[in-house]
């Protein structure tokens, strides 16, 4: 049995010693074997004392903690030396070299300085895999010694030193299903089945939804799968890229090595993944790539773009292989089946993720996603030197995709004061002087609404001196964006980024009927409509085109790395509002998966138009979904296309279809406070009551 965790009662379960052990290390020893592995490079640099010449030990850069590739070493000598069909399979000068290499890293017992994840999770994997291997001639004494080394770190051990009472351990979220996993490891390699139990135990805990950090005592606590579906970790902040995949990296591979063995996960838990993975994770990626509105600060990564698809993929093959029939496999197999890199029809529709503040459409035709951080969530973080320019990503940001490599390594490119969507005073870019910052939304008035087809959201933006009611409304077509009551207190221009892509191909753009085109513009004009890659914009004011060759340096936006520059071309476009405007405001619309010919006939005869652009209502109709959507900065009436006036006792989001039998309507909080809304259409009303709690923010029904 394990040894327990001091201080903590006693834990105790069932299980059987019926050859599941043998059968879970066995699938573990699988994923490390390697017919092609080859160790030349590690024995010619490696020293008598048993240390690799090629490795700087003791140097203190902060892009990688260099001793932790003296693990990678060890682990690809064994693998050579323990896999049946390698040419180094048994060889005895290599198993000499690898206990050599053992012994020096037991000795020296390294300590990162600068980030205490390498020193855990960082290692923790990496030292579990090599104790899997037979390890035949090597002292038992240092299996030992690297045996209580990683039982340091592992679950079992786990002090708990924050008042967490959502979890019996520690971690939370991707660093939980990390540890576990290194977790599972050693307690295979001690032949102990309870604590296995007790891993699955945290496993199945970490399948349900964590309420908001404001319902609980410590913000730790809310760190996980929230109740909308989305992800959170660093307490609020959004991450189904980066720690969502950790989180589903870990879960796959136990759901894996677990399957059909008394310590597979219940079929509550596998049905709650799935629906995780089919109602969150595939949001937000695009083919092969991952959204930056999802992703946290590793986008500042060079290709660390790309991502969730294979998780997600992993995620679903596994449950499928899980032995249990689940509610949706039909779904999970449609997925595997056409979300590839190579073609990708989509997740289905739209989402707005009420618990994170995002909104997302996600289909067929293309994707776009919004992120507008409340006083419940995280504007945006910094940290370790990454992502030190990220001000204003949770200001609003909007992501177009088609093929999704249109933003693919753009950002040590990207003129930060621009992010896409977001309205912010150009020449002044708050910046976190000790590299590490995060922070909360400004506003409560955040939310949205969706059918599953179409759907908006909206933020009540108030921040750097700069005052604005914004709204998204995402359609089969495109992006309508709407903007109202724009004030700022600072000097400098005051500046609404419609886009700041990649450029491919020509930009081919109309002025007053005339159509032409260019490889690159730097230009003001007042544009029927304009068009690069795919993705048209219309709008009915002058709009600042930059568009070209830019080179930047990786080390601008991530301080971990060298100093690394890139070249690539740019399409950054614009709406500016002059210095210090007064109720200032815009409208454009953004469509999708397009050509010239389609923009052209689409500005002609709109799908989507604008009923209402006021400091009271901004509105659209979108003739193909028959929605009316709409935010209500308080109490007010709308004139819908048919002439009836709809009615609202208080501030929200809403979207009203007429059916043969009446209105549907659909209706969101967004300040998330609960209480009640009377709405009417002409004569017919109906009172809706919002929910607190977990399920604050989830939209509505009513019928009128």
């Amino acid at each position: 049995m394990v040894k327990k965790k001091t201080g903590k009662p006693a834990w105790h379960y069932d299980w059987v010693d019926n050859g599941d052990l043998k059968k879970i290390r066995s699938r573990m020893l699988q994923d490390l074997y390697d017919p092609q592995a080859d160790p030349s490079a590690c024995l010619a640099n490696l020293g008598a004392d048993g240390f690799f010449k090629n490795i700087d030990y003791y140097t203190d850069k902060k892009d990688i903690w260099h001793p932790s590739r003296h693990l990678d070493a060890i682990l690809l000598m064994q693998s050579a030396a323990y896999t049946p069909g390698n040419p180094f399979y048994g060889n005895g000068e290599l198993i000499a070299g690898i206990a050599r290499a053992i012994d020096f890293w037991v000795e020296k017992d390294f300590v990162c300085t600068w980030n205490g994840w390498w020193n855990n999770l960082g290692t923790g994997p990496k030292i579990a895999d090599i104790l899997l291997f037979p390890n035949d001639g090597i002292p038992a004494e240092r299996i030992r010694q690297l045996s209580d080394k990683l039982y340091r770190i592992t679950a079992f051990h786990d002090s708990k030193r924050r008042r967490i009472k959502q979890r019996e351990v520690n971690e939370t979220g991707g660093n939980l299903t990390d540890q576990v996993n290194h977790s599972l490891k050693y307690a295979v390699i001690m032949g102990d089945g309870e604590g296995i139990k007790f891993l699955r135990r945290l496993m199945e805990n970490e399948l349900r939804p964590f309420p908001a950090a404001t319902l609980l005592g410590h913000r730790w606590d809310a760190e996980g799968i929230k109740a909308d579906m989305s992800f959170q970790q660093h307490f609020e902040l959004l991450y189904l890229g980066g720690y969502g995949e950790v989180f589903c990296d870990g879960m796959n591979r136990f759901i894996r090595y677990t399957a059909g063995t008394q310590y597979a996960l219940s079929k509550k838990s596998l049905t709650f993944y799935q629906d995780f993975l089919l109602d969150g994770m595939q949001y937000a990626m695009r083919g092969k790539y991952r959204d930056i509105n999802a992703s946290g600060r590793g986008i500042v990564r060079e290709n660390e773009l790309v991502g969730i698809c294979a998780q997600v993929f992993e995620g679903c093959e596994v449950l499928l292989n899980s032995g249990l029939a689940l509610p949706r496999a039909d779904e999970m197999r449609a997925l595997l089946e056409t979300r590839g890199e190579n073609g990708d029809i989509g997740a289905g529709g739209h989402r707005y993720f009420w618990n994170s503040d995002y909104q997302v459409y996600n289909d067929r035709n293309y994707m776009a996603s919004v992120r507008a951080a409340s006083t419940r969530t995280k504007n945006s973080e910094a940290l370790n030197g990454e992502n030190v320019w990220g001000h204003y990503l949770g200001a609003g940001a909007t992501m177009y995709y088609v093929n999704g490599d249109e933003y693919f390594n753009i950002l040590p490119l990207w003129d930060w004061n621009k992010i896409p969507g977001t309205t912010a005073v150009q020449g002044y870019l708050p910046y976190g002087d000790d590299r590490t910052y995060s922070r909360m939304g400004k506003t409560a008035f955040v939310g949205g609404v969706s059918d599953g087809k179409v759907g908006m959201s909206c933020l009540k933006y108030r921040d750097n001196g700069v005052r604005a009611k914004k709204a998204w409304f995402m359609t089969e077509d495109g992006v309508m964006c709407l903007g109202t009551d724009i004030s700022a207190s600072k000097k400098g221009d005051l500046y609404t980024t419609l886009n700041q892509n990649l450029l491919r191909g020509d930009i081919i753009y109309s002025v007053n009927g005339a159509v032409a085109q260019t490889a690159e513009m730097q230009q003001t004009a007042t544009f029927d409509w304009i068009y690069n890659n795919g993705i048209g914009y219309i709008t009915e004011v002058p709009l600042t085109v930059n568009a070209g060759e830019r080179t930047g340096d990786w080390k601008t936006v991530s301080e971990r790395v060298d100093s690394k520059q890139h070249t690539d071309t740019v399409f950054e476009l614009g709406i500016s509002h002059g210095e210090k405007p007064d109720d200032a405001s815009y409208e454009y619309f953004v469509m999708m998966n397009t050509t010239p010919e389609e923009l052209r006939h689409y500005r002609e005869t709109p799908t989507v138009t604008v009923l209402s652009n006021t400091s009271e209502c901004q509105a659209v109709y979108d003739a193909k979904s028959g929605n009316a959507m709409a935010v209500f900065w308080h109490a007010g009436e709308l004139t819908l296309p048919g002439g009836e006036t709809l009615r609202v006792s208080s501030g929200c989001t809403l979207l009203c279809r007429q059916t043969d039998m009446g209105f549907e309507i659909r209706a969101n909080d967004p300040k998330q406070n609960g209480g009640s809304l009377k709405i009417s259409v002409g004569e017919k009303a109906a009172k809706i009551e919002f929910p607190k709690g977990m399920y604050a923010g989830k939209e509505q029904r009513a019928a009128l």
